[in-house]
């Protein structure tokens, strides 16, 4: 049982990651802006920082992995 994402799309990609069919767990969050590609290792971890941060900011009481 999918306990932490709400969303009905979001607990069928959980499944599906955890079923190792990551194309279509990774498809669900493309199809609504959630993947975001950068062109180097730098400009990723600078991006990933600025969400996290941004978050934590807007949501202090939730909680987050990066």
């Amino acid at each position: 049982e999918v306990r932490r994402q709400k969303a009905d799309w979001q607990k069928q990609a959980s499944i599906d990651f955890a079923s190792h069919r990551t194309a279509a767990g990774l498809t669900a969050y493309e199809a609504r802006g959630s993947v975001h590609l950068k062109t180097d290792r730098a400009e990723t971890l600078k991006a990933i920082i600025a969400d996290y941060v941004a978050d934590r900011s807007a949501n202090p009481n939730d909680t987050r992995i990066a």
